[in-house]
């Protein structure tokens, strides 16, 4: 539980930063943000937080209280436990690994180049037209 000293604080701290972020004409979506009371323990909680804990506000509106948040790229959950993450992480590695199969065999005939481009084609899901793209006729009537 959280006391009413530190959310206080937490309420400072944030209207301080609000005030740094007008004077630096820097927009800043409280709908994208969120609180987040991390709690080490082995055992996952259903409250978020307590039922009597006030909302932290942020230009006049509520900063939402959540389980997890992805923040760069990485899923912090209340607990630490970054089970979420790796899932997540997994999954899209299983995605790529799944793609990279489809790749050519070693004896195939394409130019490393075009195999290479091959692969930037499956990994990136964009076809790209690359300037010295070269096709086997135009190496050899070239």
């Amino acid at each position: 539980m959280l006391k009413k000293s530190t959310l206080l604080r937490l309420q400072r701290a944030i209207d301080e930063l609000s005030r740094c972020f007008c004077t630096w004409r820097i927009k800043v979506n409280p709908e994208n943000s969120a609180v987040i009371q991390f709690k080490y323990s082995k055992h996952r909680s259903r409250q978020i937080v307590d039922l009597d804990t006030p909302h932290l506000r942020m230009s006049n509106a509520n900063i939402p209280w959540q389980f997890n948040y992805q923040y760069l790229g990485v899923m912090l959950d209340k607990n630490l436990h970054f089970k979420d993450h790796i899932e997540c992480v997994r999954k899209i590695a299983i995605f790529y690994r799944a793609r990279l199969r489809a790749m050519p065999s070693r004896k195939s005939k394409l130019s490393r180049h075009n195999e290479r481009y091959m692969q930037n084609v499956l990994m990136d899901g964009v076809d790209v037209r690359v300037p010295g793209l070269r096709s086997r006729h135009h190496e050899s009537t070239g």
